[in-house]
């Protein structure tokens, strides 16, 4: 039988080399779209996937640098590094913003680079690397941008996030940007903030997208497979060939991972421990809606906590054996909550509270990573942290931080989230 991950990495390979076909054949130059697709893949660390001819620009295409999508193709290729950051073409570009500064920025029929989402990065990009472009033709585009916030708020993911991108470029802050659910998102969005999270440290911290990245992986992966993407133009296209990249790798990775030196039982156990934890807080939750004046059952500390696993996982392991001595580290011993002495695993539990944040619980793991390293029946480490009332900021970096594959698995799990 062919492992699921294969299938699944092949499924996704042969969106990708669909994809790659559609960028090549919409490839063409000054254009913002395809100034943003190389821009994409710079940013990305990957190569473009098909031969492409330098980002230059015609005598012909210099004098159309009065028109806000060569002048952003330009601005890109500023970016990127293509042009001469104090020769004639800088100058050129220069006069060209000086030529858009006079325009009206929000016509009525909403007909200027402002809603146009890559010409807008792509100007604010160039006036921002073109080092003789003045300061005040800078605060002429930061002032348009601000005032035309309410009018980001009120458009779709895209729109939002590229302005707002274009915003920290060139101003360095600005209002936050209010993004809706996942799964309400698009394929092409999803992917937008998938390449903002790796590509550009201050849109992804501004936008808090480390907190959202299982759920974006996730989300963009789900609607991939389920129809295949068709996407608009080369910005999209580029920026879902990024992902899809990304995500095979993972995949592939994942399912070596998965395997290496971990026999069948070993994995189907941390899979099924994995589960368990997860949805620990919507078990814990029906505890508490009892029938009739019954009272509820409500979970109050840490011992609470492993009583209540130590029953989950008699339901599924005959050998479940608590408080087991762990060997001496840095001069003292310990115990373990609970070890699966036929699968290796042992199952550390901590519930924050006062006192016990995310950096207290991050320093206490390292710790106990140290300590079960040298235990003679733990192969494989699980640390659950229950958080009820969500005091770890940033569940899921404490969960990629600390959990590892080898030579010593160690998996952190942070529920709710």
């Amino acid at each position: 039988m062919v492992p699921v991950r294969a299938l699944l990495a092949e499924s996704l390979a042969r969106e990708l080399e669909t994809l790659i076909e559609t960028l090549h054949t919409s490839w063409l130059w000054p254009s913002p779209d395809t100034g943003f697709a190389a821009y994409v893949f710079r940013l990305a660390g990957q190569d473009i996937p098909f031969e492409v001819q330098p980002l230059t620009f015609s005598a012909a295409e210099i004098d159309r640098f009065d028109e806000a999508p060569v002048l952003a193709a330009g601005g890109y290729a500023f970016s990127l590094g293509c042009i001469e950051p104090n020769g004639d073409l800088a100058l050129a570009w220069k006069d060209g913003l000086t030529r858009l500064s006079t325009r009206e920025p929000f016509p009525s029929d909403h007909n200027s680079f402002f809603f146009r989402p890559t010409e807008l990065l792509g100007i604010s990009l160039g006036a921002s690397s073109c080092p003789i472009v003045e300061e005040r033709q800078r605060q002429w585009l930061r002032s348009v941008i601000k005032d035309g916030e309410g009018l980001l708020r009120s458009a779709g993911v895209w729109e939002r996030v590229l302005g707002y991108s274009a915003l920290l470029t060139i101003a360095g802050a600005g209002a936050p940007v209010k993004l809706v659910r996942t799964e309400e998102m698009e394929v092409e969005e999803l992917s937008l903030l998938n390449w903002l999270r790796i590509a550009d440290g201050q849109v992804g911290r501004a936008l808090q997208l480390d907190m959202l990245k299982s759920q974006l992986n996730e989300a963009m992966l789900a609607k991939a497979l389920e129809e295949p993407p068709k996407p608009r133009g080369a910005a999209r296209v580029a920026l879902l060939i990024v992902a899809l990249r990304r995500a095979i790798r993972e995949v592939l990775r994942s399912a070596s991972e998965e395997n290496w030196q971990l026999g069948s039982e070993t994995r189907d156990a941390l899979a099924l421990i994995r589960v368990l934890c997860s949805r620990f807080p919507v078990f814990a939750n029906q505890l508490r809606l009892r029938r009739g004046t019954r009272r509820s059952l409500v979970i109050r500390d840490e011992y609470d906590v492993q009583n209540l696993l130590h029953s989950l996982l008699l339901l599924h392991f005959e050998d479940v054996r608590p408080e087991e001595w762990t060997p001496s580290y840095a001069g003292k011993a310990s115990r373990t909550d609970f070890l699966l002495k036929r699968e290796e695993i042992v199952i550390e539990t901590k519930m924050t509270r006062d006192g016990l944040d995310q950096k207290k619980l991050g320093d206490e793991l390292i710790i106990d990573k140290e300590r079960y390293r040298v235990h003679p029946n733990c192969k494989s480490l699980v640390c659950f942290v229950y958080d009820p009332d969500h005091r770890c900021n940033n569940p899921t970096a404490l969960e990629d931080d600390l959990s590892q594959e080898a030579p010593f698995r160690v998996a952190v799990i942070v529920a709710p989230k």
